[in-house]
């Protein structure tokens, strides 16, 4: 498996922006996505393509 750098990331979000958005929105977000987007807010993974094991990408 490779490296997974995330580029382009701005500041770190806290619970109550995560609160504010999911209220607004009127959704309550997984865990797993809070804590990636508190810690990654506006990034992206590279490399951003994920392999299959039939040697298919997406």
């Amino acid at each position: 498996m490779k490296q997974v750098t995330w580029l382009f990331t701005d500041e770190q979000l806290n619970e109550n922006d995560i609160i504010t958005m999911e209220n607004s929105l009127g959704v309550k977000f997984p865990e797993d996505y809070k804590n990636c987007i508190k810690k990654y807010n506006g990034g992206y993974p590279e490399p951003n393509i994920y392999y299959f094991n039939d040697g298919g990408d997406f």
